[in-house]
């Protein structure tokens, strides 16, 4: 972190030099920056205006272009997603409308064939492409949102294009340091169908009874699947429990 970062007063001294920057030392300042993956530029007025028109993007994202497309992304229908996409971009002057928003909604949806062109990048996305390990303005990743509604298609499919079950959830919208893991497991844990079929009898014999069920297997298919992808699967699944999240 401090190799990183600098010490505070080597910080102090990068900011009190921005003042001096070269015209140079500007330009690139501002190309080298990518907003839309939470790259911004150094120097704090630079910084300040990006995030200003990123705010302002996303604001038009979500009034404009998000209630047009999520009736596409319920039909999972690729050629109106790209006819939606491109009229969004034109008019709203947004070149790349493939915010984490939008992804996350793929997930939720479980809209298979638009979030492939999405992680894809095709020719009709002009070759600009979803990042899946990007979080949602609220905190959360694709994955996140994937497992807690069981999506093993969607679990797959976000693996082959390089998602990471490490990613955990940040923000104050959400229970902070939650890992996909956690989520799968809690929704699995609390799911009506178990809740129905817990009641009496020995728990163990109870519990391996209902492993035993076809309906528990999107349960435990899923489950398998992002514990394959964790890592220290044990001691983050012990430290769950001992915090009494679970």
């Amino acid at each position: 972190m401090t190799m990183e970062h600098g010490t505070p007063g080597e910080a102090e001294a990068e900011a009190e030099d921005y003042g001096s920057w070269t015209l140079k030392q500007r330009i690139d300042d501002i190309v080298n920056s990518d907003p839309i993956n939470n790259v911004l530029p150094k120097h704090p007025e630079h910084r300040a205006y990006f995030e200003k028109k990123l705010k302002e993007k996303l604001e038009g994202f979500v009034c404009v272009a998000q209630p047009k497309l999520l009736p596409v992304l319920l039909k999972d229908n690729v050629k109106h997603f790209y006819q939606v996409y491109n009229l969004c971009s034109r008019f709203m002057g947004i070149r790349n409308l493939l915010y984490p928003d939008l992804l996350t909604n793929m997930a939720s949806f479980n809209a298979l064939r638009c979030a492939r062109v999405a992680l894809e990048g095709t020719s009709q996305l002009r070759g600009r492409h979803a990042d899946p390990n990007i979080l949602h303005r609220y905190g959360f990743s694709p994955l996140h949102v994937a497992a807690e509604n069981f999506n093993v298609a969607m679990v797959k499919l976000l693996f082959r294009y390089g998602t990471s079950a490490n990613i955990r959830t940040k923000g104050s919208r959400v229970i902070e340091g939650l890992l996909p893991l956690h989520v799968v497991v809690e929704n699995a844990t609390m799911h009506k169908y178990l809740e129905d079929h817990w009641a009496g009898g020995d728990s163990i014999i109870r519990l391996i009874l209902l492993l035993c069920l076809p309906e528990m297997k999107i349960f435990l298919d899923t489950i398998r699947l992002i514990a394959k992808h964790t890592d220290n699967i044990v001691d983050e699944v012990c430290g769950y429990i001992h915090d009494e999240r679970l």
